[in-house]
């Protein structure tokens, strides 16, 4: 996984855009600095804005790289990271306004801020209350082989198809996966498909045994449903470093 930092070096960048300690490795395991995690996100840029804009998303920055402490952020002053904005305080009432990254700027500036990871909530802030992406986080436990997740997710993938339910196929940084449908914002949680609960319900009984665990995730992270968390789209995990876009089935 490293090596595609490494090997990102044409990702073209500003004139204006300054980084700070450009050579500075932030994964010790890959040897990737952060000047190739900027033209890493300059090169997948295209690939991730549509799943940013219009989204609220929070921050996880490694200032002393993968391996150091970590801060999370929902909140920041943008002053001085061009292109991240501020969305509507009437949001997130009693808290500092929450973040919006709709331009490949902003996404340079994340990553000169050293963000690595991209944490989106699945309701636009359009929209808020109304989420319009379900997502099955299908993480495994100590033991269980990338075979098995992938075979899960396809699983989990003919489960929906057999529902009427379109999914596509993300990366969750670590060792798991994200399967995602998009769903229309009209309804709230409590009144989509059960077989949302079906599938799950079917699949875990499957993979219980092979030590995987499964979410299914549907309302903005503030909204008033319980079963909510917020999915890393992108991440750098310790060990690994890489960005991680939505994949194809078959690429996997």
């Amino acid at each position: 996984m490293g090596d595609s930092l490494k090997t990102a070096g044409e990702g073209r960048l500003p004139a204006t855009l300054r980084i700070s300690n450009p050579d500075r490795v932030i994964d010790r395991q890959s040897g990737a600095t952060k000047m190739a995690l900027v033209r890493y996100y300059a090169l997948v840029g295209a690939l991730m804005l549509p799943h940013l804009k219009g989204r609220p998303v929070s921050l996880v920055r490694a200032p002393d790289g993968v391996g150091g402490e970590l801060f999370f952020q929902k909140h920041a002053e943008t002053g001085k990271l061009p292109g991240v904005k501020h969305l509507d305080p009437a949001l997130d009432p009693d808290h500092a306004p929450m973040l919006e990254i709709s331009t490949e700027r902003g996404l340079l500036s994340a990553a000169q801020w050293n963000v690595i990871e991209l944490h989106t909530q699945n309701a636009n802030a359009a929209n808020y209350e109304k989420p319009n992406r379900m997502v099955f986080d299908l993480d495994p436990g100590k033991g269980v082989s990338w075979r098995q997740v992938k075979e899960a997710a396809q699983l989990m993938r003919a489960f929906l198809d057999h529902l009427g339910l379109p999914a596509f196929l993300k990366t969750s940084g670590g060792k798991g996966l994200h399967v995602v449908v998009p769903v229309r914002p009209g309804y709230a949680p409590p009144r989509w498909p059960r077989g949302r609960r079906a599938a799950g319900r079917a699949w875990a009984s499957r993979y219980r045994w092979h030590g995987m665990s499964w979410m299914a995730c549907a309302a903005p992270i503030s909204g008033p449903w319980p079963m909510c968390t917020r999915v890393s789209m992108w991440a750098i995990p310790p060990g690994m470093a890489t960005l991680n876009p939505p994949q194809g089935w078959r690429q996997r």
